[in-house]
């Protein structure tokens, strides 16, 4: 795996994993039809619940050396997707490739 994206991946996984039952807890705390007026912190913290680990999803994938389209199968599909970065480095496209 990539170190940099493996690093960016967990430390958004990791706010997404505080910011979801924040979330939660907030929005239980105030019951009811609400608008962003009458409630903007359960509306940041949704956002930021989504956001992060949609970051997390699309770090994970750099990480692995994937392409961004492997987003599209899910986050229970990236788990078992093989490691293209082995060695730490992304991996040479064909017309990287040297074929002398």
């Amino acid at each position: 795996m990539i170190p940099a994206y493996k690093r960016k991946a967990r430390i958004a996984g990791l706010v997404s994993v505080v910011t979801l039952p924040a979330f939660l807890w907030w929005s239980g705390q105030h019951p009811g039809p609400s608008t962003w007026e009458d409630n903007p912190v359960s509306g940041v913290l949704g956002f930021l619940a989504v956001a992060t680990s949609s970051y997390a999803c699309y770090a994970y994938v750099k990480a692995k050396g994937r392409s961004v389209v492997w987003l599209y199968l899910g986050p229970l599909v990236l788990l078992l997707l093989k490691d293209h970065a082995k060695d730490g480095q992304p991996p040479k496209h064909v017309s990287e490739v040297d074929w002398a």
